[in-house]
């Protein structure tokens, strides 16, 4: 959209310059928040880019509670708890994250991102192997719904899960949840003939109102005689009202109607034209936000139809207790026929995209190094200009869907080169769990990444380098608007070493990164915005970074020695 001569871009940031944020898409808060609720509904309100976001996938962080390891009705044998077969639940809990709390908070977390907290599929999901063998897997990822009114009770009750609320606002970090609306559990299982499984969806039971039946300490029971505790509401095997689209794998369909209406991996494709599935989604949503939650992870944005998606987030940001924040999976490759939806998604819907092209480009650049540093830099002034709110756009370099960036990048130096450019770049960054403890994975699959990290990490060190680095970079983000808000800029680039400037009105922040292990260079002389005088590197030599000085509207020339990374602030 064009306003007279002006991209909107650019009217929106004459408007900052007027003092005027505009909060089209969720507010960005200039003053720190404070420990404490600040909204209606108890949240602290949507996550900015000064904040840092921590992924945490609940059931592999650490186990705190050991007594709900195995629910009731629950399958003991599909419970491992050694880290060893990670197919099956490990333990993890929301007692685990609330024991590690300080932990999180001295690295600069001020967000974290937990698993979806509903009750999911808890029955064995048997993969038949052609040699024949079965694997069993377990729904320990909670991307599998079966009542989103009921907790997962492998992460604990809804007394705990608002003790994890409480917890974490007590220390002024903000709680955001994963939520999945896009399907159920699969209703088929692909390797054995797509004969019929589960993807079943519940609710609580009802009184002789309509209404559901919560206890005192918040849990679905039985208030209506012998229907039980919760009641089927739809099953795709018998879809009498039509709550699931039934169209089958997606499979080599790269059409938008494909992605909109087939199913992923057999997921049972819930049928967003259906009013009462909508009605459905967005009460259970509400339900989540009512208990003071402060974002939503919206789940496989790119197999939803945008004018549900936004309808959804309009639902939750209009219910008692204002705007949440709201970002999602919008999965696209580099490059890719979709970037054009996925670019303007968030424009479109409200809800902000992680930003799977920083991955593709931080991979490819430090990690494989099939692209250089020159092309990374390109990729961040291509993507301020294309994204129309480029520092909502959550980065990241690696999560819970993609292989773990160090078992791509098991060099120390372009490792922390890598988070330390994460941490400066324009976006919000996210650090997926373990990241700090440099957790790999035995091989490039998703689920080998996602490891146990009581088991693979357990002294939860605050010394790592990766650890400091996260920590003095989210504690700069936070204090020099020039992180959140400022504009990219490079100053100087080549195969293996970017230059780049963030820069809100007075306030600027220059990063020089050398992402060779063991290749020095030297940067000429470069112009800068920056005043005359001495900076001292913001990192403090975390990463062999050294001062410089700027005289006259020159930086003055430098040597980076491999894996050098220098930041220099000015505030």
């Amino acid at each position: 959209m064009k306003i007279g001569l002006v991209s909107r871009n650019q009217w929106l940031r004459h408007l900052a310059s007027m003092g005027c944020l505009l909060a089209i898409l969720g507010c960005f808060v200039l003053a720190p928040l404070t420990a404490g609720a600040a909204t209606a509904s108890g949240a602290l309100g949507p996550v900015t880019p000064k904040d840092l976001v921590y992924q945490i996938i609940t059931d592999r962080f650490v186990d705190g509670d050991t007594g709900n390891n195995v629910p009731n009705g629950f399958d003991p044998t599909l419970f491992d708890g050694s880290g060893t077969d990670l197919k099956l639940y490990q333990g993890g809990d929301w007692q685990g994250i609330i024991n590690k709390i300080s932990y999180l908070k001295d690295m600069g977390v001020t967000a974290v991102w937990i698993s979806a907290p509903y009750a999911n599929r808890d029955t064995a999901i048997l993969d038949y192997q052609s040699g024949g063998g079965v694997d069993r897997w377990t729904s320990f990822h909670g991307y599998h719904v079966r009542n989103y009114f009921a907790t997962n009770k492998h992460f604990g009750a809804l007394s705990q899960f608002k003790a994890l609320r409480d917890a974490l606002h007590a220390q002024g970090m903000k709680l955001v949840i994963d939520f999945v609306t896009n399907h159920s559990s699969r209703w088929k299982n692909p390797t054995n003939g797509y004969t019929p499984e589960d993807g079943k969806l519940y609710e609580p039971d009802k009184d002789a109102n309509g209404n559901y039946c919560f206890d005192v300490n918040g849990e679905p029971y039985d208030c209506s005689g012998p229907t039980g505790v919760e009641n089927l509401l739809a099953d795709p095997n018998n879809d009498t009202n039509g709550w699931f689209h039934g169209l089958g794998d997606r499979g080599s369909d790269s059409s938008r109607f494909g992605y909109r209406h087939k199913e992923l991996g057999s997921l049972a494709d819930f049928s967003q034209e259906n009013a009462a599935v909508v009605a459905h989604l967005e009460k259970a949503a509400g339900f989540w936000k009512a208990l003071g939650v402060d974002g939503f992870r919206h789940d496989a944005t790119l197999h939803m139809n945008p004018a549900f998606v936004k309808g959804l987030k309009d639902a939750i940001d209009s219910a008692s207790g204002g705007p949440l924040a709201h970002f999602g999976e919008f999965f696209i490759g580099r490059p890719d026929p979709k970037y054009d939806e996925y670019r303007t998604f968030p424009d479109r819907t409200g809800v902000n995209n992680l930003d799977f092209e920083y991955y593709r480009a931080s991979t490819n650049a430090f990690g494989s190094f099939t692209e250089t540093m020159a092309q990374f830099g390109s990729m961040l002034t291509q993507t301020s200009a294309d994204y129309i709110y480029e520092n909502q756009a959550v980065t990241f370099l690696d999560n819970h869907d993609v292989t773990r960036f160090r078992y791509v990048q098991p060099n120390d130096r372009p490792f922390h080169a890598a988070i330390a450019t994460l941490m400066t770049a324009r976006g919000t960054p996210n650090i997926y769990y373990g990241t700090e403890q440099y957790m790999s994975s035995a091989d490039s699959s998703d689920i080998a990444g996602r490891g146990f990290m009581q088991v693979v990490a357990p002294s939860f060190s605050q010394t790592t380098t990766a650890y400091t680095t996260i920590k003095k970079l989210a504690a700069l983000r936070a204090s020099n608007e020039a992180l959140a808000y400022g504009q990219t800029s490079v100053l100087y680039s080549n195969n293996d070493v970017l230059v780049f400037s963030r820069k809100f009105y007075d306030k600027e922040v220059v990063v020089a990164v050398n992402r060779q292990p063991a290749v020095n260079y030297t940067v000429p002389v470069l112009s800068t915005t920056l005043p005359a005088g001495t900076y001292t590197d913001a990192l403090t030599g975390t990463l062999f970074g050294t001062s410089n000085t700027v005289s006259g509207g020159q930086l003055a020339s430098f040597a980076l020695a491999g894996g050098q990374v220098n930041v220099w602030s000015y505030n």
